[in-house]
């Protein structure tokens, strides 16, 4: 889907870092933006490429369904749809996207703890076949030297949604010299606020995988105080370009920075404004982040993480030949 690509993005340097006895073949299915009929051209397509090791790496879970249960690995990245749906639609998703595919799954990964302990309590059946694999760094993320501006430093937010926190990070940079660049489709009240609290602002939408590469080397500060997430790769493609983070003292969050970012309840703008303003402010302590966000980002280079699906995979096919 339009500005949708991080997992594709992600699990394409993993293929590339996969060991040269795999081959992969891609099956990139339809979603609702392209058709009606997407659970059901889906499942046509599951069908018809059923054979070897079946990974289902994106969210289309319901594809398990048709798929050899014997040969299947779901990889979950969050559960945030799930716990924010109400009525009718909350039970149909629960169903067609959880309860009936991890049923239908030899093996369930996860992107961090988080993700698997919130699985977990919700379908306690998964405990025994589920790992925890994490995301890694995505390709063109490196180190990029800038030097801030702290007369009027360039901050970018990525992401809109209701759970990446912008109206609370508007409010935190409220009266600040800045530029707050803003990477998601902004709606009405939104603009109104970024009005309201006289903040300079640049706003992106649908961006190529170079050009988001290029938004984090343009930034001067990466600020993610997101409510919720599976991950949070931002996290670490700011700290692989080398910029000051300001992310959210809560899991995963915590975890996947590594202790190398400003950590802050995100729900206080105060907080989201201190932080900030100590990054613009002592060059030290912005220089301590920068290094210690290059020393995290070695925990999740691709290799690493292919090395681990490469190790399900070969359990898999070894259950498989039983």
């Amino acid at each position: 889907m339009p500005g949708a690509h991080s997992i594709e993005r992600l699990f394409h340097r993993i293929r590339l870092a996969l060991p040269p006895e795999f081959t992969v073949d891609v099956v990139r299915c339809p979603t609702p933006y392209h058709t009606r009929a997407w659970i059901v051209q889906g499942l046509r397509l599951a069908g018809h490429h059923n054979t070897g090791i079946c990974h289902i790496t994106g969210d289309v879970h319901y594809l398990a369904l048709r798929l050899p249960k014997a040969r299947t690995v779901l990889t979950v990245h969050d559960l945030y749809r799930l716990e924010h749906l109400r009525g009718l639609r909350r039970i149909l998703y629960s169903w067609l996207y959880f309860a009936l595919p991890l049923r239908r799954c030899r093996y369930v990964t996860a992107i961090s703890e988080e993700t698997r302990d919130r699985l977990v309590r919700r379908f306690p059946f998964v405990s025994s076949k589920i790992a925890v694999i994490p995301d890694c760094v995505p390709d063109g993320f490196a180190p990029q030297p800038k030097r801030l501006d702290p007369s009027c430093p360039r901050i970018l937010q990525v992401g809109t949604a209701a759970h990446k926190n912008l109206e609370r990070v508007v409010r935190a940079l409220e009266g600040l010299s800045c530029i707050l660049h803003i990477v998601g489709p902004l709606n009405r009240d939104q603009r109104a606020q970024l009005d309201a609290c006289r903040i300079r602002f640049e706003n992106e939408v649908n961006l190529s995988d170079a050009a988001l590469v290029q938004a984090y080397q343009e930034a001067d500060i990466v600020v993610f105080a997101s409510l919720a997430e599976g991950f949070g790769l931002p996290i670490l493609e700011a700290q692989a370009v080398g910029r000051p983070l300001v992310t959210s003292d809560r899991e995963p969050m915590r975890s996947v920075s590594g202790g190398a970012a400003a950590l802050v309840d995100p729900e206080r703008p105060e907080a989201i404004r201190s932080a900030v303003l100590r990054i613009v402010q002592e060059e030290s302590y912005r220089n301590d982040l920068v290094s210690g966000g290059f020393k995290n980002v070695g925990r999740f280079e691709p290799a690493a993480v292919a090395a681990a699906y490469a190790g399900l995979y070969r359990r898999m096919t070894r259950d498989t030949a039983r």
